[in-house]
This record gives C-alpha cells, structure tokens and sequence, in this order.
C-alpha cells in the first residue's frame, strides 16, 4: 500500500477555526487508488472525516495530522504531518447597540455574537457570551442625565482554544 499526501504542506500557516483544506491519496498493492471512507482524517485523536478531500476547521490543540488509508484486506497505511496550529483571535461577530435611550432609562439592551465562548465585563457585571446571538440587559450609570454615556467593556475568551481580548466601548445618547 503507497500512501501519499497532498495538503497541506509541511510548514503551512494554520490557524485553528479556519476552515482548511485537506487532500490526499492512496493506493492498495494492485495500484488501485483507496477512496471515500478507505481514507480517514485524524488531528490528534479527534476524527475529520473521510474521503481524499476534506474541507475542515482544524482544532487549536491539534500537533499531528494523520491519513490512515485502510484497504479492502484490512491493511492499513498512515501518512503524518506535523502541524503547528496558532491559536483563533477572539472577535465580535455581531453586535446591536441601540442609539438613543429614554432620559430616564437605567438599562440598555445590547444583542452580541462572538466568534468564541467568552466572558463580557460591563459596568460592573459579567456575562457569558457565545457563538449564538445574546441579549444582555446592561446598566446604564445615572450620569450625564442627558447626552452621550459611555459604557467601557471588555470581552476576555473563555474557550481555550482561543486567544485574546475585545476592549471598547458601548454609547448610547439619552434624550
């Protein structure tokens, strides 16, 4: 059994989340190419999936790629590749703050995505944030009574296959 891999290329910059393209191919002792679920996909311990291409998002603890080829006798071959796979950024997906709220308001509701797990600080409350749209009720301090507020935040991950901080700021204007 001759077993060769295509992609990606030793070396390659990868980052965990992306989707990435895998290709490869093997064949058994006739010559005849090994296809579909002859062909598995494996980073690490965890399984991809099967077939010659496969378009995946690589996990971030990821150190090894492998493509095991296993023919209709049961022979197996493994073809290997080292990976180095950086760790995903954190991100707001999406995020809806409203513009105005009434003079007399003490809450603003704010609607975010994240492109990770992650833990959102704002004036002074924590919240738990996903990949799926959250409502947040946050509060709104007392001053200025009229005019643009300002609500400081900060967006830390929380998955650790991802990295980084989301720092800003919520404004709002009180009519």
């Amino acid at each position: 059994m001759e077993l060769l891999r295509e992609s990606p290329q030793a070396g390659a910059p990868l980052r965990a989340g992306e989707r990435t393209r895998l290709a490869g191919s093997a064949w058994d002792d006739r010559g005849r190419p090994l296809t579909g679920k002859a062909l598995t996909w494996f980073a690490g311990r965890k399984r991809l999936g099967t077939g010659a291409r496969l378009n995946v998002a690589l996990p971030g603890a990821a150190r090894r790629l492998r493509l095991v080829a296993r023919d209709g006798a049961g022979r197996e071959g493994v073809a290997t590749l080292p990976l180095r796979v950086a760790a995903a950024r954190l991100r707001i997906v999406d995020l809806d703050v409203p513009i105005r709220v009434a003079k007399n308001a003490r809450t603003v509701t704010v609607s975010i995505r994240a492109s990770a797990r992650a833990t959102l600080t704002a004036a002074g409350r924590r919240f738990r944030v996903g990949t799926k749209t959250a409502k947040l009720v946050i509060p709104l301090p007392s001053r200025p009574a009229v005019g643009v507020v300002k609500i400081p935040f900060r967006l830390s991950a929380t998955d650790p296959t991802v990295q980084g901080t989301v720092r800003g700021t919520f404004s709002v204007v009180r009519t």
